[in-house]
């Protein structure tokens, strides 16, 4: 798998009119979080792929407004509920396949994010190819992208993570959506699972060590059958630290 490190990226579709550039973070003790995640099928390019966090700069951040999945309709976005500050979304329409977005922030602090509004951030420095038959898709950012500042990127401590798979966003129409994310989607607890990464030293935490909680072949109770090519078989998170 070969990796791109691109040093600016003009992409479409961004809030403000026009083409946005995201340079690269020069910061030398930027640290670095490579994402990678594989489905049994292949990545498709009509469907829908995220990795949602929520920064914290608490080393034990509380567990219950992690990112979680959109299950029903109502929803406020159609993709992830709970309190995640950012999300990653593959989106091959792009010049660059990945975009990071930043969930604005509100003036109440019991729900500090909206989640109906975001803004694009940058783009991850390195990503995999996603071609035809492509089953994984790898990217890495640095964790001065995903905060305000390398000053406030410094004070972050830990990343709440989920990744979020789907044929379609919930918008309240049609039947047939077929979600996959973290943990196991059988089971009314499984489903609401995400997982904690420590920023304090470099480790790689994958599957194995979250003691196999995303298992192979797992949906929501209420659906009946799991697209291959959105079933996740396999994760890992990599922190780098200079």
């Amino acid at each position: 798998m070969k990796f791109y490190k691109p040093l600016i990226a003009c992409l479409a579709g961004v809030v403000c009119a026009g083409c946005a550039k995201f340079p690269v973070n020069g910061t030398t003790d930027a640290r670095h979080v490579t994402f990678r995640f594989r489905v049994a099928g292949q990545i498709r390019p009509d469907y829908v792929y995220i990795v949602a966090i929520r920064t914290s700069t608490d080393l034990n951040p509380d567990t219950i407004n992690g990112p979680i999945p959109v299950i029903t309709y109502p929803n406020a976005n159609g993709f992830v509920a709970g309190q995640p500050t950012h999300f990653i979304l593959y989106d091959p329409t792009l010049a660059r396949p990945f975009i990071i977005r930043r969930f604005l922030p509100t003036t109440d602090p019991g729900n500090p994010v909206d989640l109906t509004k975001w803004t694009d951030v940058g783009v991850p420095i390195n990503y995999g190819d996603v071609g035809a038959g492509t089953r994984e898709l790898t990217f890495e950012i640095t964790l001065d992208q995903i905060a305000d500042n390398h000053a406030a990127a410094l004070l972050l401590r830990t990343l709440q993570v989920n990744i979020l798979t789907m044929n379609r966003v919930s918008t309240g129409t049609g039947t047939g959506r077929i979600i996959d994310s973290l943990g196991d989607n059988r089971t009314v607890n499984g489903i609401n699972q995400f997982i904690k990464i420590p920023l304090n030293s470099s480790r790689i935490y994958d599957n194995q060590f979250f003691n196999l909680l995303e298992p192979p072949s797992d949906a929501p109770s209420s659906i009946d059958c799991l697209d291959p090519d959105l079933d996740l078989t396999d994760f890992s998170v990599e922190v780098t630290t200079p």
